[in-house]
């Protein structure tokens, strides 16, 4: 695999560790008072800080072969559609899976921690599952594989969720799992596109990355309000399911 289709593993688990540890950081300062905006300032300075060095420089911009994003769109549906489902339940699930577990009789503790366990799976198990990326030939198989364990997995939440013992490994297991569905597809488009073609590709899934966090909490909450007990693992579970059948019947898709 190329460097610039393994960049997308490096980007995951850093996404899933800035994602992980905002809940941890609620539960250890509080959600009260300004040490949760301090701590938040702090690392948006230092990030600001790091892009600012002067050995940080922008790659010089290529045209792309094709023109409009609707092409784009045809060429690499299924990363466009991956990022679209990764925003839809990332976002969903930050807003809504520690209001479920409360419904399930949770304390605010373990609904917090529940949340910041389903997102350390995204991080510990992007390495064996690149490993295992790397060696197989047929990547449309993989995300197959995964968006059929992803459905079956949420699918199984609502069984766990009254037991901690099993919705702590369940959650953990499920979200790297997941999560993989996007870097694996993104892995893919690094390796199919070049120079302005991976720009324009890359820039079509940050507008689907962006509908996306709109969408998901809107949906996620109406499913949580029609079923309180299996409205959101329905909706996570339909909404990877649909997304499975992309790779099932575009075969020659990125």
């Amino acid at each position: 695999m190329t460097a610039t289709a393994r960049a997308p593993w490096a980007v995951q688990r850093l996404m899933s560790s800035g994602f992980a540890a905002g809940p941890v950081l609620l539960t250890l300062v509080g959600r009260h008072g300004m040490a949760p905006f301090a701590i938040c300032t702090v690392f948006v300075l230092a990030a600001f800080t790091l892009v600012s060095m002067p050995w940080m420089h922008a790659p010089r911009p290529e045209r792309p072969a094709h023109s409009g994003l609707w092409r784009y769109i045809g060429l690499a549906p299924i990363a466009i559609c991956v990022t679209l489902l990764m925003a839809m339940l990332e976002a969903a699930s930050s807003a809504f899976l520690p209001l479920y577990a409360l419904h399930m009789g949770w304390t605010e503790r373990q609904a917090t921690l529940l949340l910041s366990v389903m997102l350390l799976g995204a991080i510990v198990l992007q390495t064996p599952l690149g490993w295992l990326a790397d060696r197989l030939k047929n990547p449309r198989a993989l995300l197959i594989g995964l968006g059929t364990a992803s459905t079956l997995g949420a699918l199984l939440w609502p069984a766990a969720i009254s037991t901690p013992a099993l919705a702590y490994p369940l959650l953990f297991i499920w979200d790297g799992l997941f999560a993989a569905l996007y870097t694996v597809a993104m892995s893919v488009v690094g390796s199919r596109f070049s120079g302005g073609d991976l720009v324009s590709v890359y820039a079509a899934t940050s507008l689907a990355w962006g509908l996306g966090s709109f969408a998901g909490p809107g949906m996620a909450g109406s499913s949580m309000a029609f079923s309180p007990a299996s409205g959101l693992p329905l909706f996570v579970a339909c909404a990877c399911g649909l997304f499975t059948l992309l790779p099932v019947f575009l075969k020659n898709r990125a």
